[in-house]
């Protein structure tokens, strides 16, 4: 019973981050698809986790203001 509780809340979180990292990608996609594009093109993943860093932390320092 107790894993079953477990796995339930394991696949919320899962889904969870899952939902907030495509909303991320469409996000940056509509706001910059310049850079989306490119690192698409090249295949390296490291503009587009830069990009992505760069779209959670305003949404984080956007919170922090309206708190």
């Amino acid at each position: 019973m107790k894993l079953a509780a477990w796995s339930g809340r394991l696949a919320g979180v899962v889904m969870l981050a899952s939902s907030v990292f495509a909303v991320a990608v469409i996000w940056l996609l509509l706001t910059d698809p310049v850079s989306l594009t490119q690192a698409m093109a090249s295949g390296s993943v490291g503009p587009l986790a830069r990009a992505l860093f760069e779209v959670f932390s305003q949404a984080f320092r956007g919170m922090l203001r309206w708190l």
